[in-house]
């Protein structure tokens, strides 16, 4: 028997736990709404919880019971809103999707998630469960503000650069806009000849 469609959540929880990743299993109930039915211990070790309850209708209030700590209700709502309109886009596509959703902690910080939404089949080709799993994406998310703020800093700046030459203003000193750069970001800079110079001072090559 598929052990995604078995009848006793503990057998696919068991499941669960040999993927090695954190997943979830949503049955598609027959008045169109979801309830949860199986997860594993990374799951649970990721949304803060130290349960997630089989047989949970998966609404805010029903949710909400299952948290530890105190969750923003408003963000809560929002993130049970979102994950029902994307189990309904499973079940009426009868494809897999992918989506990326950010979780709010206890402490008031925000765990972003990059997950995969897969369909299961019972005997008549219908979607009767939904598989999810998840995959902690924060870091990633925390690297590309620190780049997003930099960036952003870096271009909100009013530099003065040298009408004749092109050279920057930095307090005391002119730089080239490669010494700028690599002064006011990551950027890292090589050198090359551009073909406009390199037919200026070395004649045509070819």
């Amino acid at each position: 028997m598929n052990l995604l469609l078995h009848p006793d959540p503990a057998q696919s929880e068991a499941f669960l736990s040999l993927l090695g990743v954190a997943a979830a299993l949503t049955r598609v109930d027959d008045d169109g709404g979801f309830t949860l039915f199986a997860n594993n211990q990374l799951t649970r070790k990721f949304y803060g919880a130290q349960r997630l309850g089989d047989g949970v209708k998966l609404d805010v209030e029903s949710i909400k019971m299952l948290l530890d700590g105190e969750r923003d209700f408003a963000a809560l709502e929002a993130y049970v809103e979102q994950m029902k309109s994307n189990y309904r886009t499973v079940v009426e596509s009868s494809s897999a999707i992918g989506t990326e959703t950010a979780v709010l902690l206890p402490d008031g910080s925000t765990r972003w998630s990059r997950n995969t939404l897969t369909p299961v089949y019972n005997d008549a080709y219908k979607v009767a469960r939904i598989l999810v799993t998840f995959v902690d994406v924060s870091e990633l998310y925390k690297a590309r503000k620190v780049t997003e703020d930099s960036l952003s800093s870096l271009i909100s700046q009013e530099v003065t650069a040298c009408a004749r030459c092109d050279r920057i203003a930095a307090t005391a000193e002119w730089l080239t806009m490669a010494d700028y750069m690599a002064r006011h970001s990551e950027q890292v800079f090589t050198h090359g000849i551009c073909k406009r110079c390199e037919s200026r001072y070395f004649g045509d090559s070819s």
